[in-house]
């Protein structure tokens, strides 16, 4: 079971309880790998900024990944060597806003969430001369079933 982690910044969010409230909103529960450039980056701004964060580990189960970006059931999108040139293309004709962070187009192609922390979007940029970013690889979530979420950790004011 693939685990991911997400940071809370402030010290009154609770991931269970609020995350129902957040899809209201259009909201999505971002997720990284641990020490990867996400994570690192808003445990700096929970530390640094905002003096408190909340970690949360995210088990989600590999039965709800797919490659496919139309699958059946609802699934997790998880981009890999061989959906990664439709990615791009899927990214490319959308001016300003990612398409594949847009819950109603999630919705209508029964995606539930995109997961970018792959090894293959890493490498890409490489094997391509190609400019994704260290900032592309995370993930994204707007629909909590069947994913299990626990706080392991609190830091508020520099403890």
């Amino acid at each position: 079971m693939p685990i991911y982690y997400h940071i809370s910044l402030g010290d009154k969010f609770n991931v269970k309880k609020d995350f129902s409230n957040n899809l209201k909103n259009g909201k999505k529960l971002f997720f990284a790998k641990k020490n990867s450039f996400w994570y690192n980056f808003w445990k700096k701004i929970g530390k640094e900024d905002i003096k408190s964060y909340a970690e949360y580990k995210i088990n989600i189960p590999e039965k709800l990944f797919t490659s496919s970006f139309h699958p059946k059931d609802e699934k997790i999108l998880r981009i890999t060597n061989t959906n990664i040139k439709e990615y791009l293309e899927t990214e490319n004709k959308v001016s300003k806003l990612s398409k594949l962070r847009d819950i109603t187009f999630m919705r209508k192609n029964n995606i539930i969430g995109v997961d970018l922390n792959t090894q293959d979007v890493l490498d890409y940029p490489k094997k391509h001369k190609f400019q994704l970013g260290k900032t592309a690889c995370e993930g994204w979530l707007y629909k909590f079933d069947d994913i299990k979420c626990v706080k392991v950790g609190f830091y508020k004011n520099g403890v």
